[in-house]
C-alpha cells in the first residue's frame, strides 16, 4: 500500500510503539503472566507500603456491618414496636433506593479529577455512625422511616468511592487479596455485630433501641481509629506504572515540554462523557447489566430474616448464631481462596470471570437450597455452603471491574454500579413483594435468586471481553505518552489523527481499524462506494457517533469521547451531505442558528460573521428572507457551506459535495472550498466522483467495507485501478 503521510508523526509509528509496550504494559498493570507469590504482607514490606490503609477500612467497615447487622436482626422486634409489616420494612428500603439513585453521580463528580474519596468515606461513615445512635431513640414509624433513608444515602455515598479507593491503595499482585481481606474482615464485623446483637438482645436483654445506642458508640471508636487514612491518587499502582514504563523507553525523564494546560482542560471528559466512556467497555457494559440483575436478590436478606423465625421459630440470638456459622464459612473460603484469585487474575483475567461466576451459580443454588429444608442442621450447611461461594465472587469480580478502566474513572464506575444494583434492588423489592404474597416467601426468594443466577452468567460472559478491555487501556496510557514525547521533541502533529479506529451501529460493525491524519490547512478527499464507511467515519469524528475502539486526537489530545458541542467549540465543523440545512427556517435564519456554536468571547462578532457569509454567497444575500427549502440543492450546498464563515473552524468535514448537483454548480462550491480552505481551515471531503477529488485536493483516502485502502497523492489513483469501483473508472475515463 503506498502512503504519503503529511506529518512526522504518523499511525504507523503511533500502532508500532503501542504494540512494542503492550507486554510490559501488562506486566506493570499485573495481568503479564508473571504470578507473584510472596504472601500479602511479605509483599507490601518489600514495597514500601504500609498495611495501615486496610485496617483503616476494616475499621470503618464496622461502622456499616453493625449498623446494618442490627437492622436487619431485629427486623421482626421493630415490626411489633410499631405495629409494621415486612411489607413496610420493604417499602422503606425502596424509598431510601429512590432517594439515594443521586448520590453515587453527586458524589463522583465530587471527586471527579480530584483525588479526595478517603475524606468522602471518612465524612459519610461519621454521618452514619451517629445516625445508627440516632435509630435507637426514634419514636414514630416516619422517624424511622427518615433515619432510614439518610442512612442509605450515606451508605450509597461511601460505596461509590470505597471500592475505587480500595482498587488504589495496592498493586495489581495483591488486590484479590487486600479486597478478599477486607471482605473477611466485613465478615469478621458482621460475625462480631450478629454475635453482639445477640449478646445484647439475649443474655443483657437490651431492646432494639439499646441495640444500636451501644452499636453507634463502638462504630464511632471505629471511625475514630481511621481517621489516618488517605487518598493515594488515581492508577498509582497501575496506569502510572504504565505510563512510566512508556516514558522510560521514550527517554522523556528530562526536558520534556510542558502540555498545553488550557487544551488539556478543553478535552478533560465532563461526568457525562465519562459514564459514557465506561459504558462503551464490552465488559464493564456487561458487568453493570449484571449487578442489576444481581441486584434483585438484595431483598433476600430481610425476607430470609422472617422465614427463619416463622418456619424454625428462631429468636434473635438463634438468627445471630446461624450468621456467625455462615460467616465462619465464609472467612475460611476468603482465606483459603483469595491468594488463589490473585494468581489466577495475574495469569490470565479472562478465567478468574470464569470462575467467579461458576463458583456464584454453585452459591445460589445452595441459597436456593436453604429455602426448603426442615431440619436446622441442613439449614446450617446450605447457608453456611452458600454464603461462602456466594461471597467469593465479589472480591474477584471488583478487581476485575476496576481493572478495565482509566483510574481517574474508577470512581464514576462505583457509581454506575451503585445506581445499577438500586436499579435492581428497587425491582426486586417489587417481585418479592408480590411473589411472598401469592406464593408465600420460600418460593419468592427461590425465584428471585433464580433471576439473580443470570448475573453470574454474565459475568462469566464479560471474561470473554476482558483481555482486550485491559489491553485497550494500557494502549491508550502508552499512545498518551508516546504523542506527549513527540510534542515535546518537537515532532510536527497532524491536527487529526485517527487511529484503529472501531465504529458499530448496534452488532453492525461499519468501520475497522480506520488509521488516518490530517495536517493543518489541508485537504483530504475521501473517496469511496456508498456504504463504504465514509459518512459513518465523519460522524465518529464530529462526534454525531461515538467510536467503539480506537482513538481520535485533536493536535494529541484525545477527543474519542467528548461530545459533538464541545468537539463544534474545538473547532470541527460538519456539512452533512442533503441535511446541511433547516428547510423551514428563512436562510439569515438558517445563518443565525449556525451563531450559538460561537464560543461565548465570539458571540458578539455574530452579526459581521453573518455579513461575511453572505457577501461570499451573494446568490444567499439576494434570498436571504426565502425558506432554505425553496432553495435549490446547489443553493441549499452554499448554505451550508456558510456555517464555516461564521463558525471559522479548524476542520470543516464536508459529506457529498457533489451529488445530484451539475458540473457548473459543483466547480462554483469547490471555489468556496478553496475559500475556506485559504482562511486556514482543514477540509475533508467525501466524495464519489474522482474528479472531483482530483480538482480540489492533494490527497486522497479510498475507503472500502469500512477500511482504509488507499492513502496518498490523489494523482496516485490512476496508478491502483484495481482499487477503484466502476464508478471511478468511468469518472477518470471521461
Amino acid at each position: 500500500m503506498n502512503q504519503s503521510k503529511p506529518t512526522d508523526m504518523t499511525s504507523d509509528s503511533i500502532g508500532a510503539f503501542v504494540e512494542s509496550q503492550l507486554q510490559a504494559g501488562r506486566e506493570q498493570s499485573g495481568t503479564g503472566g508473571q504470578v507473584d507469590r510472596r504472601r500479602l504482607f511479605r509483599l507490601l514490606k518489600d514495597e514500601g507500603l504500609s498495611p495501615y490503609p486496610i485496617f483503616a477500612l476494616m475499621a470503618l467497615g464496622v461502622s456499616d456491618a453493625l449498623a446494618a447487622t442490627a437492622a436487619s436482626m431485629t427486623a421482626p422486634d421493630i415490626s411489633r414496636t410499631f405495629g409494621l409489616t415486612p411489607e413496610f420494612f420493604t417499602s422503606l428500603a425502596l424509598v431510601g433506593q429512590v432517594i439515594s439513585f443521586a448520590v453515587p453521580m453527586a458524589v463522583a463528580r465530587l471527586v471527579q479529577n480530584r483525588p479526595r474519596r478517603a475524606m468522602v468515606v471518612l465524612v459519610t461513615q461519621g454521618v452514619w455512625c451517629l445516625l445508627t445512635g440516632v435509630h435507637g431513640l426514634v419514636t414514630t414509624a416516619a422517624a424511622l422511616m427518615f433515619i432510614s433513608v439518610l442512612d442509605r444515602a450515606t451508605t450509597s455515598a461511601q460505596g461509590t468511592v470505597s471500592g475505587p479507593l480500595m482498587i488504589d491503595l495496592y498493586p495489581p499482585s495483591v488486590r484479590v487479596r487486600v479486597v478478599s481481606f477486607l471482605s473477611a474482615s466485613g465478615l469478621v464485623t458482621g460475625l462480631v455485630a450478629t454475635g453482639f446483637t445477640g449478646l445484647l438482645t439475649g443474655p443483657l436483654q437490651l431492646s432494639w433501641r439499646g441495640v444500636f445506642l451501644v452499636l453507634g458508640v463502638v462504630s464511632l471508636l471505629a471511625v475514630l481509629f481511621s481517621l489516618g487514612l488517605r487518598d493515594p491518587g488515581y492508577g498509582v499502582h497501575d496506569t502510572e506504572k504504565v505510563r512510566q514504563a512508556a516514558r522510560r523507553t521514550l527517554d522523556e525523564a528530562e526536558n520534556a515540554a510542558e502540555p498545553d494546560q488550557a487544551m488539556v482542560k478543553a478535552t478533560r471528559l465532563s461526568m457525562s462523557e465519562a459514564l459514557r466512556r465506561i459504558w462503551m467497555i464490552p465488559s464493564m457494559r456487561i458487568m453493570l447489566l449484571a449487578g442489576m440483575v444481581g441486584g434483585l436478590q438484595v431483598p433476600v436478606a430481610t425476607y430470609l430474616q422472617f422465614h427463619l423465625a416463622n418456619r424454625f421459630s428462631l429468636d434473635a440470638s438463634e438468627r445471630s448464631l446461624l450468621a456467625l456459622v455462615a460467616g465462619i464459612a465464609g472467612l475460611l473460603s476468603y482465606v483459603v481462596l483469595a491468594p488463589v484469585g490473585d494468581r489466577i487474575f495475574q495469569r490470565n483475567p479472562q478465567l478468574m470471570f470464569y470462575v467467579a461466576g461458576a463458583l456464584g451459580m454453585f452459591g445460589a443454588l445452595l441459597s436456593i437450597g436453604q429455602m426448603f429444608v426442615y431440619s436446622v442442621p441442613a439449614l446450617v450447611v446450605f447457608n453456611a455452603l452458600g454464603t461462602a461461594f456466594v461471597g467469593l465472587t465479589g472480591p474477584a469480580l471488583m478487581v476485575g471491574t476496576m481493572s478495565v478502566v482509566p483510574g481517574p474513572l474508577r470512581p464514576h464506575v462505583g457509581a454506575m454500579a451503585g445506581i445499577f444494583a438500586l436499579l435492581g434492588s428497587v425491582a426486586g423489592t417489587a417481585l418479592l413483594g408480590g411473589l411472598a404474597d401469592s406464593m408465600g416467601i420460600p418460593v419468592a426468594v427461590a425465584v428471585t435468586t433464580g433471576i439473580g443466577m443470570i448475573a453470574q452468567l454474565m459475568s462469566m460472559l464479560a471474561g470473554k471481553f476482558v483481555r482486550r478491555d485491559l489491553d485497550a487501556v494500557i494502549e491508550e496510557v502508552v499512545e498518551e505518552e508516546y504523542v506527549a514525547h513527540a510534542a515535546s521533541r518537537g515532532r510536527r502533529l497532524p491536527m487529526l489523527s485517527i487511529r484503529d479506529l472501531d465504529f458499530s451501529y448496534g452488532q453492525t460493525q461499519v468501520l475497522f481499524g480506520v488509521d488516518l491524519a490530517v495536517a493543518e490547512g489541508e485537504i483530504v478527499a475521501l473517496l469511496g462506494v456508498n456504504g463504504a464507511g465514509k459518512s459513518t467515519l465523519l460522524r465518529a469524528i464530529s462526534g454525531l457517533g461515538i467510536s467503539t475502539s480506537g482513538s481520535i486526537r485533536l493536535n494529541g489530545h484525545d477527543i474519542t469521547y467528548l461530545d459533538a458541542e464541545r468537539r463544534t467549540r474545538l473547532g470541527i465543523t460538519q456539512v452533512p451531505g442533503g441535511k446541511a440545512v433547516f428547510g423551514d427556517l428563512s436562510v439569515i435564519d438558517n445563518l443565525r442558528c449556525y451563531t450559538f456554536g460561537l464560543p461565548d468571547g465570539e458571540r458578539r462578532a455574530a452579526a459581521s460573521r453573518i455579513e461575511d457569509a453572505l457577501a461570499a454567497f451573494p446568490i444567499l444575500a439576494q434570498r436571504r428572507n426565502l425558506p432554505a427549502a425553496a432553495l435549490s440543492g446547489g443553493e441549499q450546498q452554499m448554505l451550508g457551506l456558510a456555517k464555516a464563515f461564521i463558525l471559522r473552524p479548524r476542520l470543516l468535514l464536508i459529506d457529498e459535495l457533489s451529488l445530484g448537483l451539475a458540473p457548473k454548480v459543483v466547480d462554483n462550491l469547490l471555489d468556496v472550498v478553496r475559500e475556506i480552505n485559504s482562511r486556514g481551515t482543514a477540509v475533508m471531503l467525501v466524495e464519489q466522483s474522482v474528479n472531483v477529488a482530483l480538482t480540489v485536493a492533494r490527497r486522497a483516502c479510498f475507503m472500502e467495507r469500512g477500511q482504509v485502502r488507499f492513502d496518498g497523492p490523489t494523482v496516485e489513483l490512476r496508478d491502483n485501478p484495481e482499487l477503484l469501483r466502476s464508478v471511478f473508472l468511468s469518472g477518470v475515463t471521461r
